[in-house]
């Protein structure tokens, strides 16, 4: 069920869901947010490594700083390039941990808002806005709630105030999200997500629909008995597989392996995971029957988190195992 009172992870969960712009912070980096992590972590430094086929180091470069709370969400990212700073993103929270604002911080120290993230009297999401850098508003996003406090609408506002289409969420009788449907400025609906459960009420699938009038699915995903993603399916315009991907997971529901196929069936690569839930091998499968791999060797500290991870790649056909570190990304780590 949709309903949006924000504890620790909450503003991360919603903005993944259903704002349109990308989350709290882009993709330039793995660290985004405490959930991969262990213990109190105040700090993730990350540091890339060349080296050649003899091992020896030829390049290095500073990838990444994010930062957390005490709370463990992500307070601070900055990018490096040739170890300058070229862009950073930070949040800002209140004292229940929601997330108001994210932007940038200027020479001169001033916080400058890009978002910002208001709430209503019982704690839910009301109102998000995007700024522009002079501070006025281009995107303005409102939030309705029904009487049992489930998201119904998201109204999109342009920067005259004028509305600009959005989002309608439905619900089954017992609060299950049914269907989640995205419209224009006009009225016309652009795409639609229908949500099926089984049995147990555990969510089994959800198809993507493109367009107003569309009954062929764009994309299909279907989730095994233990919520997990198992299969997602990309459609063509004429309803024919293009596309998919099909995850396995062991008994404690951590991804062992996720395959992806061409729309014939081709399989083209294939990850495999290590109990940790870490990419461990890599498989791309060439076009004319050879293979290129890559592995990922990891060394930890006594948190339990990965501060090394070595990447050892092979010409096709060769057990990767018998070659050299190509790439080393270090961790440095700090804790509160």
């Amino acid at each position: 069920m949709i309903r949006w009172r924000w504890g620790i992870w909450a503003p991360l969960v919603f903005l993944c869901l259903i704002v349109s712009c990308s989350a709290a912070f882009a993709t330039e980096t793995t660290v985004q947010s405490g959930d991969d992590l262990v213990g109190s972590v105040q700090t993730v430094l990350e540091k890339r490594l060349v080296l050649s086929y003899d091992g020896q180091v030829t390049a290095s470069e500073a990838i990444s700083e994010t930062q957390f709370t005490v709370a463990g969400l992500p307070a601070r990212v900055a990018w490096y390039k040739n170890y300058q700073i070229y862009r950073e993103k930070s949040n800002l929270y209140d004292s229940h941990n929601r997330l108001i604002a994210s932007g940038t911080y200027g020479r001169d120290g001033v916080f400058q808002p890009a978002r910002t993230y208001n709430y209503n009297d019982s704690g839910y999401l009301q109102e998000i806005q995007l700024l522009k850098p002079d501070g006025s508003v281009f995107v303005k996003k409102v939030n309705r709630y029904n009487g049992e406090q489930l998201l119904t609408e998201q109204m999109v506002f342009d920067s005259a105030n004028k509305p600009d289409g959005g989002y309608v969420f439905l619900y089954q009788p017992d609060g299950r999200l049914a269907a989640q449907h995205r419209y224009d400025g006009k009225g016309q609906l652009l795409s639609r997500i229908s949500y099926h459960y089984d049995s147990q009420s555990n969510a089994w699938q959800e198809r993507v629909y493109e367009g107003s009038d569309s009954n062929k699915p764009v994309k299909e995903i279907i989730y095994n008995e233990m919520g997990k993603k198992a299969r997602e399916i990309n459609y063509g315009s004429g309803g024919d597989k293009v596309r998919e991907f099909v995850c396995e997971y062991n008994e404690a529901g951590k991804k062992v392996r996720q395959s992806h196929y061409q729309g014939d069936g081709t399989k083209y690569t294939e990850t495999f995971f290590n109990d940790d839930g870490l990419p461990i091998r890599f498989i791309h499968y060439q076009a004319d029957g050879s293979e290129r791999y890559e592995e990922y060797q990891y060394q930890y500290d006594q948190r339990g988190n990965w501060i090394e991870k070595a990447v050892i790649s092979s010409a096709s056909g060769k057990n990767p195992m018998t070659g050299s570190s190509r790439e080393i990304i270090q961790r440095t780590i700090t804790y509160y």
